[in-house]
C-alpha cells in the first residue's frame, strides 16, 4: 500500500496542471472562473498533503460495501468585498456558508465542501456511491429603491455531490442535489430538504478517490439593495450523515 501511495503522489504532482484544466472544462459551476479554479486547486493540492500524512488510508475493497460516517476532507473559499471570515465553515459533518451583497455594484461568492477520501483496492468495477444528509438555506433579495426592474439583484445557490479520481485529477461522477436562483424585487426562499442521492462511478484498482458534497453561493446587486444566501446562522446549515459505497 505504501508503494501505491508514493506512485499516486508522484503522478499527481507531475500532471496536476494538465488535469486541473481538464476538471475546469467539465465544470458547470455558478462560481466565477477564478473561484472555481481556487476550488479545484484545493481539491487536488490538499490531496497531496493528506496522502503524505496518512500511512494507512481508508481502503474500499472491490465487491465489499463500505459506509463512512466521519468526513476527513474539507475546505472553503470566498471572494468579493463583503466576506464572513470564520474557521467554523466545517464542523463534524456540518458545513456552513454565507454570502451577501449590500448596496450598489456588489458581487460576492463563496464555496465550501466536505467529504471522504479513500483508496480503491481490487478488481476495477462500477460502484454506486450514495451521500445522505439534510440542508437548510435562506435566500433573500430586497431592493430599497422603488421602480427597479427584476434582474437588478440575484441570489444563487447550488449543492452538488461529486467524485474525483485523484490519480487522473478528473471528476468521474456528479449529482446535482439543489440548484436555485431568485431575481425578484422583494423575494425570500427557504430551501429545507433531506437528500439521499447516488452516483454510479467506475472505480479503478489502486486509485485514490475523493467523494465530496460541495455548496456554492453567489449574490449580486447592481442597485441599492440587500441580497443574501444564508446557510450559516442557526438553524441554517448543510449536513452529511453518511457516504456509502455499494457494489
Amino acid at each position: 500500500m505504501k508503494k501505491v501511495i508514493i506512485f499516486l503522489l508522484a503522478t499527481t504532482m507531475t500532471l496536476s496542471s494538465i488535469f486541473l484544466s481538464f476538471a475546469q472544462m467539465e465544470s458547470d459551476s455558478i462560481l466565477s472562473d477564478e473561484a472555481q479554479q481556487n476550488f479545484l486547486d484545493s481539491i487536488l493540492e490538499k490531496n497531496k498533503i493528506l496522502l503524505r500524512s496518512v500511512d494507512e488510508p481508508d481502503i474500499v475493497y472491490s465487491g465489499k460495501d463500505k459506509t463512512f460516517y466521519t468526513m476527513d476532507v474539507y475546505d472553503y473559499g470566498e471572494s468579493g468585498d463583503q466576506k464572513y471570515e470564520s474557521e467554523e465553515r466545517v464542523s463534524g459533518g456540518c458545513m456552513y456558508l454565507k454570502t451577501q451583497a449590500s448596496g450598489a455594484n456588489n458581487e460576492n461568492e463563496c464555496w465550501v465542501y466536505n467529504g471522504k477520501e479513500f483508496v480503491f483496492d481490487g478488481d476495477s468495477t462500477t460502484a454506486n456511491i450514495t451521500i445522505k444528509g439534510d440542508y437548510s438555506i435562506a435566500m433573500v433579495t430586497n431592493q430599497y429603491t422603488a421602480g427597479i426592474l427584476p434582474g437588478s439583484t440575484c441570489a444563487n445557490f447550488k449543492l452538488v455531490a461529486e467524485v474525483y479520481d485523484m490519480e487522473t485529477g478528473s471528476r468521474v461522477g456528479k449529482r446535482t442535489i439543489e440548484s436555485e436562483g431568485i431575481f425578484g424585487i422583494w423575494d425570500t426562499e427557504y430551501l429545507e430538504e433531506d437528500y439521499n442521492d447516488g452516483i454510479a462511478c467506475y472505480l479503478t484498482d489502486g486509485h485514490a478517490y475523493k467523494v465530496i458534497l460541495k455548496a456554492e453561493a453567489m449574490t449580486k446587486s447592481e442597485i441599492d439593495a440587500h441580497v443574501a444566501v444564508n446557510g450559516y446562522d442557526n438553524p441554517r446549515k448543510i449536513k452529511i450523515s453518511k457516504i456509502a459505497i455499494n457494489f
